[in-house]
């Protein structure tokens, strides 16, 4: 279930699907870093998935909990979307 959330949030369409795809990744408790990975990629590639308000709170509070799989400090991640 995990793969299929990540691949849609891969392939949104317009900043309402970025939206509600991120807040279905919430739902998760644990990622590893393969995911995490393509997570990130997916929230960099997609600039729906970029620039939706509500995705990049939901990336950042993921990011910042997994920002040693992506070697990655705070302050990266809160520049992201400076």
């Amino acid at each position: 279930m995990k793969s299929f959330v990540i691949n849609n949030f891969k392939r949104s369409e317009n900043y309402y699907q970025a939206n509600a795809r991120a807040e279905l990744l919430e739902d998760f408790p644990d990622y590893t870093p393969e995911q995490v990975a393509q997570i990130f990629n997916a929230a960099i590639d997609n600039i729906h998935n970029f620039k939706a308000y509500t995705a990049k709170k939901v990336l950042t509070k993921i990011f910042k909990k997994y920002k040693g799989h992506l070697n990655l400090t705070e302050k990266d991640i809160i520049n992201l979307w400076s």
